[in-house]
């Protein structure tokens, strides 16, 4: 992931009004050192504990990224049947789901 934000102006031809990872809670604390590589590539990233809010994602129609890092087994169904099937679309969503299940 850290490399795919640090070249994300050569892997996307579109570029993001907001980056925003989200990870399990218990990690942002035992995570320090990854957390401060995610700044540094990615400067501006907005870094969550748990998932993001549907706010977040229906702010604005502006590109935005949605990276979910090990919550496939905290996220309800509906939300990401909202999340992927009508989100993605009319609020220009791109989504990355990082987790030991893919």
């Amino acid at each position: 992931m850290l490399d795919i934000l640090k070249h994300q102006k050569q892997l996307f031809t579109t570029e993001f009004s907001k980056i925003i990872y989200c990870m399990p809670e218990k990690h942002l604390l035992n995570q320090k050192d990854f957390i401060m590589a995610l700044n540094s590539a990615c400067p501006g990233i907005e870094i969550r504990g748990g998932e993001p809010s549907f706010s977040d994602i229906r702010s604005s129609t502006l590109p935005k990224m949605l990276i979910y890092d090990d919550l496939m087994l905290t996220l309800h169904s509906s939300v990401l049947d909202e999340l992927f099937s009508q989100d993605s679309h009319h609020f220009r969503c791109f989504k990355r789901l990082n987790s030991y299940l893919m």
